[in-house]
Order: C-alpha cells, then sequence, then structure tokens
C-alpha cells in the first residue's frame, strides 16, 4: 500500500503502468474484502470490480485532459506575450528608422542653408559682419554634433542602458 494514499490514486501524477496495477489491486481490495458470503456471486463482484476500475479510468483520462487543456493555455499565453514583445520591437524600429531619417533631412537643410548664406556672403551679394558668420558656423557645428550624438545615443541604445531606464 505505498503507492496508492486513497481513492484518488494520486491524482497529482499520471501512473506508469505497473504502479496502475498495484494502485487498482489495492482499491479492489480496501472497496470489496474478501468474503465468506455465499450470497455474492463471482459474476457481480466481477462486474462491481470492473465498474470500479472503469470509473477509476475516466476520472484519471479526465484528470490527464484538464491537465492537458491548462498547458495549452499557458503555452497560448506565453505564444501571446511573445508575440506582443515582437510587435513592440518591429514597432519601435520602425519608429526609430523613420526618425533618423527625418532628423537626417533636418540636419541636412540646416547645413544647406547655412552653405547658401556662406557662398551669398562670400559673393558679397550678402553682407554679413564677421562675428554673426562665425556664431552661425559654431552654432550649427554644435547643432549638427549635438543631434547626431542623441540620435545615435537613442537609435543604438544598449540593452544595459534601456533596462536599467525601465
Amino acid at each position: 500500500m505505498g503507492n496508492c494514499q486513497d481513492d484518488s490514486l494520486n491524482k497529482d501524477k499520471l501512473l506508469k503502468a505497473d504502479q496502475f496495477i498495484e494502485c487498482a489491486d489495492e482499491v479492489i481490495n480496501k472497496n470489496y474484502p474478501q468474503s465468506d458470503n455465499s450470497n455474492d456471486s463471482p459474476e457481480k463482484e466481477g462486474t462491481e470490480i470492473k465498474a470500479s476500475l472503469d470509473n477509476f479510468e475516466t476520472r484519471r483520462k479526465e484528470f490527464a485532459i484538464r491537465e492537458m487543456e491548462a498547458a495549452a493555455k499557458r503555452q497560448e499565453a506565453a505564444v501571446e506575450r511573445l508575440n506582443a514583445i515582437t510587435n513592440g520591437i518591429v514597432f519601435d524600429t520602425d519608429t526609430r528608422r523613420n526618425m533618423a531619417w527625418a532628423i537626417y533631412w533636418l540636419v541636412l537643410v540646416y547645413v544647406a542653408t547655412v552653405m547658401c548664406v556662406l557662398f551669398l556672403d562670400g559673393f558679397g551679394l550678402v553682407i554679413l559682419p564677421d562675428s554673426v558668420l562665425i556664431t552661425m558656423l559654431s552654432t550649427t557645428t554644435a547643432n549638427v554634433l549635438g543631434v547626431l550624438v542623441i540620435v545615435a545615443t537613442y537609435y543604438f541604445a544598449s540593452k544595459n542602458r534601456s533596462k536599467k531606464n525601465k
């Protein structure tokens, strides 16, 4: 009587064939003890034993089915979580790519405008004091480098840094 604890036959685990037979014998011996009654016919006793075993087998199969359904639901939930994570990564990557192109074109137009002003001043079509030209060149350089550093830092952020921020 080591492998069975009660009529539930240890539903937490699916039993191996030899354990099943041993437990079934224990249940039969516990529920249908040998009696010296001559009124009980062997056919009636055999039918009751078979009914008890069929009931046990049915409950064991139902339990296994419920366990498989629960495992399938857990697996579906895990797949949905992974799909959500993947969709977030794809969206984030697309957004970063679009922002990088927008900033690239902004910087390109900004630098082109400064170059046009410098050429106009160089050919004498626009007359600007030297202090204005120096300020325009230095601020342009600072803006271009600052924007590129910000974009590069965000676009190529390390995974450790993004985890620390969350």
